[in-house]
């Protein structure tokens, strides 16, 4: 066989061995990934209230077994309400999970979340805390006035645990009588933050949160009735409603039993408690 015809059959011989490889577009991106890049990376963009970071990192190895996960952002209110006045669609974004009445129906006015999927799967209560070694004592949140503290943090109202709490001062008619007395960090660590560092008597902060903080203790949790709305609900970007994924998230978080049991061990009310199904316990 002359050298030019066994030159040719080793070529084809070579080429029939190589794996097929992925066709390109002209940008270089491989059309094996086309399609949107949240799909492509397999995983849900969350953008969700600061508080509820901590259970759903608890929450995503589950769901990733079968749904390929996601990934948080966590943004206080007042960001999220800023950049919705300004426009920002969240292209990226898959799912939002917020806490309060106001932000949920901004991102309903700006057609930046599907209604249908919207779901209440948990809730929460207020506390007023102190130091651990400290015995302030009051009856109800209206009577704090009578107490000789220099300084209550309740946080601003760009955060969730702001806004309820200065909902809750008004609705009980005790504003007036402690509003110069009041400290604003911007979250609701930095509550917490003042409160050790001495640099407030008292904190009002989520029950949620007061498992997991050493050096404090419960003063009184604040009557429900005064923030009945501090729910936290998610809800899925408009067409996410044929999602699979999407849903999956929103059915787990809402319905599923597991899972209910173990928002209400973080301390959280669970959905039942949230709606006011049933007795939320104090």
């Amino acid at each position: 066989m002359r050298l030019p015809a066994i030159l040719t059959i080793i070529a084809l011989l070579l080429l029939c061995a190589c794996p097929k490889a992925a066709s390109y577009s002209p940008a270089g991106q491989s059309t094996a990934a086309s399609g949107s890049s949240k799909a492509s990376l397999g995983k849900l963009h969350i953008v969700c209230d600061p508080l509820l970071e901590h259970l759903l990192t608890e929450l995503e190895p589950q769901f990733a077994r079968e749904h390929g996960g996601y990934t948080l952002e966590g943004r206080e209110r007042g960001l999220l309400l800023q950049q919705i006045s300004n426009g920002n669609r969240f292209e990226d974004v898959d799912v939002f999970a917020y806490a309060d009445p106001q932000l949920g129906q901004s991102l309903m006015d700006a057609g930046l979340i599907s209604v249908p999927t919207q779901r209440t799967f948990a809730g929460d209560q207020l506390a007023l805390i102190s130091r651990e070694n400290e015995n302030w004592r009051s009856a109800t949140l209206f009577d704090i006035y009578n107490l000789r503290f220099k300084k209550l943090s309740i946080g601003s109202t760009d955060t969730v645990t702001g806004f309820f709490a200065e909902r809750a001062l008004i609705s009980d008619g005790v504003m007036p009588r402690v509003e110069d007395r009041l400290s604003r960090p911007g979250t609701a660590a930095g509550n917490v933050e003042e409160l050790l560092a001495k640099e407030s008597e008292l904190a009002i902060m989520p029950r949620s949160m007061v498992p997991g903080i050493s050096g404090i203790k419960v003063v009184l949790f604040i009557d429900r009735t005064l923030h009945k709305d501090f729910q936290y609900r998610i809800a899925g970007a408009p067409g996410s409603e044929n999602d699979e994924a999407v849903m999956a998230l929103l059915t787990m978080l809402a319905e599923d039993a597991a899972v209910q049991q173990l928002i209400s061990g973080f301390g959280f009310d669970n959905r039942n408690e949230a709606l006011g199904l049933n007795t939320a316990a104090q």
